[in-house]
């Protein structure tokens, strides 16, 4: 990944947050109400494979793979609103 310049007078935060439409609309508007605007959401899927041995029978193998779904979002707002803490 490339680093990328960002503006003075910014912050920025980012969150991941379960793949489901109604928490993410709920973490975007709740902090929309304290300034921060989504500048990028992307929906991640990260896979993970391994073979474990058999339980009983160590010479069988099993592929197990396991999957994990969810959103990232960047947010920004500006350093300079009146009364930020």
């Amino acid at each position: 990944m490339t680093s990328v310049e960002r503006p003075a007078g910014y912050e920025y935060k980012h969150i991941e947050v379960p793949q489901t439409e109604s928490v993410v609309n709920l973490v975007t508007n709740t902090y929309g109400m304290f300034y921060w605007e989504v500048q990028s959401t992307q929906t991640v899927v990260a896979k993970e494979a391994h073979l474990e041995r058999g339980e009983y029978n160590s010479d069988n193998l099993y592929s197990v793979v396991t999957t994990e779904r969810f959103v990232a979002i960047d947010f920004k707002r500006a350093t300079n609103i009146p009364n930020l803490p």
